[in-house]
């Protein structure tokens, strides 16, 4: 019902979430990574 949708879209935007912030993550230590050395 509404309740299970409403997990499932919870869910998905937690998936993206931690997607984006993985790669931004990885992204800003190579940028860190690059001044530093």
């Amino acid at each position: 019902g509404q309740g299970l949708r409403l997990f499932e879209h919870i869910a998905d935007q937690t998936n993206l979430t931690l997607r984006h912030s993985q790669t931004f993550e990885s992204g800003a230590l190579g940028l860190w990574y690059q001044k530093l050395t």
